[in-house]
């Protein structure tokens, strides 16, 4: 179909979607959308949160506030805004997770917390690379640990 760039595709999408979750609900995470500079996707995003889609939750996690209309959103109760305080892991809450994974010294739970602050996207790299390789590297930055911890372990696609 393309991407929406009219009100009849954006409509169209937004009727096959409803069809769709309501079938077969659906969680979208959305990692970083401090990223997203188009205005159309930002457009898009929107209008998903306010067609209120039963079966159909959005997470949009980012550092910075999006530029939606998030107030006029949170007011309808289609969102809601939780704090930079709200889903970053405690120290504690790290040596927690790494226990799900055998446990780890005190030193390697300290290179996980600097390396990651907490957010869970890192944290969840951070584990992967010390559960294959014993190590947290502080030098590897995140798209590194992406590429060498997951994309590499799926082989390419014909």
């Amino acid at each position: 179909m393309g991407f929406p760039d009219s009100p009849a595709r954006l409509r169209r999408i937004l009727d096959l979607g409803r069809e769709h979750v309501e079938a077969n609900p659906r969680v979208l995470v959305l990692d970083d959308c401090h990223h997203i500079t188009d205005p159309a996707m930002e457009a898009l995003l929107e209008a998903l949160a306010r067609e209120a889609m039963p079966g159909l939750r959005m997470f949009l996690l980012s550092r910075s506030r999006p530029r939606m209309a998030l107030e006029d959103m949170r007011v309808k109760g289609v969102a809601a805004l939780f704090g930079p305080e709200t889903l970053p892991f405690t120290r504690a809450e790290v040596a927690a997770y790494f226990d799900l994974y055998g446990g780890a010294d005190k030193e390697t739970l300290e290179r996980a917390w600097g390396f990651s602050e907490g957010w869970p996207a890192a944290l969840w790299l951070a584990a992967q690379s010390w559960r294959a390789h014993g190590i947290i590297a502080m030098g590897r930055d995140l798209n590194t640990l992406l590429s060498e911890e997951v994309f590499s372990a799926d082989p390419p696609e014909d």
